[in-house]
């Protein structure tokens, strides 16, 4: 009977031991996954700085050249307005994505304009946002992957039990909502 009863009691033990041995694993994976997140999302934050600075700075240059377009600088000054202001990744994303097009137009339109298309200024400005985007969009992507391996583990036992425990909810994918107007990506 003792036999019987240390043997249950092992049995107790080793369980819970498990139990604990996996909530451990279950709480470490999710907060990997949320450390590297916040790296991303840090990343994001500083090159959204540099961004808004490059395109200042190119407003700054095509604005006395190209005179009759006020409504793109406009568009453009609302659109870096509320990607400084906004909390929401997603509307960041929306911003970022109407600020890509406007800078598209002006390149469009800045090809009329060879005074301002030659500047050394205008090439430095467009080839320093083209490369702040590249590096972007990089950032984005493994950002985007990681919040996608979040979200799933969260809806996955035994990550599910912690979920709601640590009080865990589902994070934005830096995504722009679709718009009836397309996506286009700064050319050179």
């Amino acid at each position: 009977m003792s036999y019987l009863i240390i043997t249950i009691a092992i049995i107790i033990a080793i369980f819970l031991f498990s139990i604990i041995i996996i909530s451990v694993c279950c709480i470490n994976v999710l907060n990997s996954l949320r450390n590297s997140i916040n790296t991303y999302s840090l990343n994001i934050n500083n090159k959204f700085e540099l961004f808004i600075k490059s395109v200042n700075n190119f407003i700054f240059i095509c604005k006395p050249h190209i005179k009759y377009e006020d409504n793109l600088f406009i568009e453009l000054e609302n659109q870096i307005d509320l990607l400084t202001k906004s909390k929401s990744i997603c509307k960041k994303a929306n911003a970022k994505q109407i600020i890509d097009n406007n800078i598209n137009s002006i390149l469009e339109l800045s090809e009329a304009y060879t005074a301002l298309s030659n500047s050394e200024d205008f090439i430095n400005s467009k080839n320093n946002i083209i490369k702040i985007n590249e590096e972007f969009n990089k950032d984005i992507t493994i950002y985007n992957e990681y919040v996608t391996k979040y979200n799933i583990r969260l809806e996955k036992l035994p990550h599910k039990i912690f979920k709601n425990i640590l009080n865990y909810k589902q994070l934005e994918l830096f995504i722009p909502k679709k718009r009836k107007e397309k996506s286009i990506e700064i050319d050179m």
